[in-house]
């Protein structure tokens, strides 16, 4: 037999696979075999030993709450018993039934296939509901301002109607609802509203909402720390100003095809973790930082055949690609060249990324518009492509970047407040301002870590307090002709000026003589000096 080949079926137990089979000849060397279940070796001709590892093959309880309104998913094994603490902590002490025959609890899962465990939830009783009815005669409605249900129940199915009036609101916004540790909830159609704060700050799992709802409010489920994804209907025109906020397991938010969406509020899901964000019905997001701290964002999608934004690899412009709308907040790229053809970088474009290092700009770019760099805290380097044609830095345009050197380009006239603010490198130790600069902005390197040499490419300065803008992080500020470029680094440093000062030296005190001055009186003289220069040292030489 020895030298032949052999085929091998291995039969594992119920609900187990092979996991790996090996070969030890002479009880020495072990050999990896295939890890299948049949496999053919040669026969050695000396003493072998085979050996067969087997691992559990994973089936999938899924708990259907309701003909699947809500599912819940649990992993189980062949033989193994299945116990009520998951589902349990899940949905509250509910009966459970498989083929429509009760589940006893501890159940032994003697399947090799999925299963699905069944049960249902009946709407909420009306005295466990606290509800106001408003609206005009014949067409009068409740709004539900509490919940009141017995600790445990974590599973909320809200009626349609509540003392024969149909629920249309889900809060009064003047605070939360205590939704006491529900995970479920199901909304009917008959609600059109979700009120600030009615969600806010609770332990929600997971929510279906009305196929009629068309306003989510403010706050509206703001810190729902263990919201996973949430559809939202087609019907919703209006989502509040941080509606979604801080939700910090939050990775899917789903639109409905044929969206109605008016109106995202500003920060609405700041501190989320979606992956990604689709421009419902061209829904407008500039300059409202909806995706602030949004580190796990890497791409935006838009609608087919937009007529309002277009993309580049995630990246979102206008349809017409002229303005840099918005780079997603977790976009892990350390390079980016703004296409070509921009010639606007829009408010808050590129704020919060942390890890963009450089951008390329080209020549098209007229506008980098306010807080477009803002927080881009890994930002070092800004590359001007060919000849630029920038005109404009916006307020904190730059601030809180780790720029290392940056060039004011003689096209732009226009620099914002705070533009260069708080600058978090040490290495950026001067700064060249040309002669196009006609409008500076306040405090524009205000609370830099490192104090910048500036040096402007004019005379005096244009208008009375330009230079005063500067803010106290300049170690100083230098006009021409006190300054000029090193031939061989292109740096620009301070140079030596001779300034011819007059014969005599006037005293503001004409009734002080010599002898008077050699006693030591203090006097103070007017030294005339030449337009556009100034005193760098002056040393006064006494006789005793």
């Amino acid at each position: 037999m020895a030298g032949s080949q052999v085929e091998f079926k291995i039969t594992p137990p119920p609900g187990e696979e092979v996991e790996t089979v090996t070969m030890t000849v002479e009880g020495e060397n072990s050999y990896p075999l295939v890890s299948n279940d049949k496999f053919t070796i040669n026969v050695p001709a000396v003493d072998f030993t085979l050996s067969v590892t087997f691992k559990y093959i994973p089936y999938y309880i899924t708990y259907s709450i309701n003909g699947g309104l809500f599912t819940i998913t649990e992993e189980v094994h062949y033989g193994k018993s299945v116990a009520k603490t998951f589902i349990n902590s899940e949905t509250g002490n509910l009966a459970w039934s498989l083929d429509g025959e009760e589940l006893p609890f501890p159940y032994t899962y003697n399947h090799t296939e999925n299963k699905i465990f069944t049960t249902t939830v009946d709407p909420l009783a009306q005295s466990t509901i606290t509800a106001t009815i408003g609206g005009d005669v014949g067409n009068q409605f409740a709004t539900i301002t509490r919940i009141n249900v017995p600790s445990g129940i974590k599973v909320v199915i809200i009626p349609t109607h509540y003392n024969g009036y149909p629920i249309k609101v889900i809060g009064d916004g003047s605070e939360e609802i205590t939704w006491q540790g529900i995970h479920y909830i199901f909304l009917p159609d008959t609600v059109i509203e979700i009120a600030d704060m009615a969600f806010n700050m609770q332990n929600i799992k997971q929510i279906k909402l009305s196929n009629y709802l068309t306003t989510i409010g403010n706050y509206a489920f703001s810190d729902c720390d263990n919201l996973k994804t949430v559809t939202i209907p087609n019907t919703v025109t209006e989502i509040g100003a941080e509606a979604f906020a801080h939700t910090y397991s939050l990775t899917d938010v789903i639109f409905q095809d044929g969206s109605q969406l008016q109106t995202i509020g500003e920060r609405a899901f700041a501190g989320s973790k979606i992956t990604k964000f689709k421009l419902a019905n061209n829904v407008d997001i500039v300059g409202k930082d909806i995706f602030y701290s949004c580190d796990s964002l890497i791409e935006f999608e838009i609608e087919p055949n937009s007529t309002k934004y277009s993309l580049d690899n995630g990246v979102l412009y206008s349809a017409d690609e002229k303005t840099l709308i918005a780079y997603p907040v977790g976009k892990k790229d350390v390079s980016y060249a703004v296409k070509a053809g921009t010639e606007i970088i829009g408010t808050q474009a590129f704020t919060f990324n942390g890890h963009l290092v450089e951008i390329y700009i080209p020549a098209s770019v007229t506008t980098i518009d306010d807080f477009t760099f803002f927080n881009t805290y890994s930002l070092e380097n800004v590359f001007f492509v060919d000849s630029p044609s920038l005109t404009s830095i916006g307020i904190n345009a730059f601030a809180y970047t780790n720029l290392t050197s940056f060039s004011i380009l003689n096209t732009i006239t226009t620099i914002g407040d705070s533009a260069f603010r708080s600058l978090r490198s040490n290495l950026l130790s001067y700064m060249v301002i040309p002669s196009s600069v006609e409008t500076l902005g306040n405090n524009v390197f205000s609370k830099d870590s490192n104090r910048i040499t500036i040096y402007v490419e004019l005379e005096s300065q244009p208008a009375e307090g330009w230079d005063a803008n500067w803010a106290n992080r300049t170690a100083d500020v230098h006009y021409l002709p006190n300054w000029e470029y090193n031939g061989e680094t292109g740096i620009p440093h301070y140079k030596t000026v001779n300034v011819a000062l007059p014969d005599t030296i006037t005293l503001v005190d004409n009734n002080l003589d010599n002898t008077q001055l050699i006693a030591g009186k203090d006097v103070e003289f007017n030294i005339a000096i030449p337009t556009g220069k100034r005193i760098k040292t002056l040393t006064v030489n006494g006789n005793g």
